[in-house]
């Protein structure tokens, strides 16, 4: 009898661990630069909120901002993995990221077409070459840009059919463009056929 109990105490700790190791597991806010700039934002913003002489914003977009900055909030503190990118766009996608277990360094590689990225290896962002258009973002036309995902998304690239555009499955509030005057990346001046005539390099699952 005594050895019953013990295997059942046992048994039902085992099984407890191994429900509980999901909620146990780091979540990307622990370690992402980023956490630390978005709960300032917000603080920020709710600061703003109960500011009667605030002008920068009408109190509907505000009230966006809040709610934008929010969900950054909730996907940092409910997600495991970095950045995961995926290309469904039909051609090479030039990306940004590193290993952060060796580097912090970002470096432009290329992702083949149904490929994505090891989630060990944070995918930070991807290059947009000088001749692609992306729908829902004004981009400078004939020069290139990049965008850059919040750490914990998964972002899935496709070609629309009718018009060629790239969309993203990520809503804006997740997405940055980021100006070439302010980028610290690599940004050379490609366009799609050129990124075509590369080996896909980019670290994959």
């Amino acid at each position: 009898m005594r050895q019953f109990t013990i295997w059942l105490i046992s048994l039902v700790w085992i099984a407890s661990f191994c429900l509980a190791s999901p909620v146990l597991a780091d979540k990307i806010a622990k370690k992402s630069p980023d956490y630390p700039v978005v709960i300032e934002n917000l603080e920020q913003l709710l600061a703003l909120q109960g500011d009667p002489s605030q002008t920068e914003y009408s109190p509907e977009e505000l009230q966006q901002e809040i709610e934008a900055v929010k969900l950054q909030k909730y996907v940092l503190e409910t997600s495991e993995d970095w950045g995961v990118c995926r290309n469904q766009t039909g051609k090479i996608l030039g990306i940004y990221g590193h290993a952060p277990k060796k580097s912090s360094q970002d470096t432009l590689v290329y992702l083949a077409d149904g490929e994505e990225t090891d989630d060990s290896w944070d995918c930070e962002g991807i290059y947009l070459p000088n001749d692609i258009q992306v729908a829902s973002l004004n981009l400078t036309a004939g020069e290139p840009s990049t965008v850059k995902i919040l750490d914990g998304t998964h972002l899935v690239v496709t070609t629309n059919p009718t018009t060629g555009e790239l969309e993203f499955n990520l809503p804006s509030a997740l997405l940055e463009v980021v100006p070439i005057t302010d980028n610290n990346w690599p940004v050379p001046n490609l366009a799609q056929g050129d990124i075509d005539a590369q080996v896909p390099n980019a670290p994959i699952d």
